[in-house]
């Protein structure tokens, strides 16, 4: 049974900017984490960035270019040590590493 569990919070330090984060549990994957988040919105823009601890940068940014045109660009990065020879070498090492076939990760408790 998969879970998801979290608590977030946005909170308005100027007219255009807010900053906030989160916290949050993901059963399926055995991990909890803390995310931050910063928001900018400008006259005709809005910017959004987004990193947590499990290694997820997000980047999004929407541009008004008419009343009825927009440009919207996304952006997704995970910062996650990827199988391989990187992998081998820990597992080898340290003899604590797993691989995790799902996220294509080598993890490390």
């Amino acid at each position: 049974m998969l879970v998801t569990a979290g608590f977030n919070y946005l909170q308005s330090v100027t007219p255009n900017l807010a900053l906030g984060g989160e916290t949050f549990w993901l059963s399926q994957a055995m991990k909890s984490g803390v995310g931050f988040a910063a928001r900018h919105q400008g006259e005709k823009h809005i910017a959004t960035a987004q990193i947590a601890t499990t290694g997820l940068v997000s980047l999004n940014y929407a541009h008004r270019l008419s009343e009825k045109v927009s440009l919207i660009t996304a952006g997704r990065h995970a910062l996650i040590l990827r199988a391989g020879p990187l992998c081998a070498t820990a597992i080898a090492a340290r003899n604590c590493c797993v691989y995790d076939p799902p996220y294509d990760a080598c993890l490390c408790r």
